[in-house]
């Protein structure tokens, strides 16, 4: 969030002279459907991978004995 915000008021065109809590809103509406849409799903993905393997390798050790 933060350094949304800093590029914003490095790049944004007159981004830095808005009060403080405007800057907030907007990196705000920035990062918050970046991470819900893209971020989120991706972890979630990867997250279930790894799931699914770690359990398919128990399975198969629990078969063996």
């Amino acid at each position: 969030m933060l350094l949304v915000l800093k590029l914003l008021s490095t790049y944004g065109p007159g981004f830095s002279q808005w009060p403080l809590p405007l800057r907030a809103l907007g990196s705000t509406m920035i990062v918050v459907p970046i991470v819900v849409n893209i971020t989120a799903p991706l972890f979630e993905a990867v997250v279930a991978k790894l799931m699914r393997l770690w359990l398919h390798c128990r399975r198969s050790r629990a078969r063996r004995q």
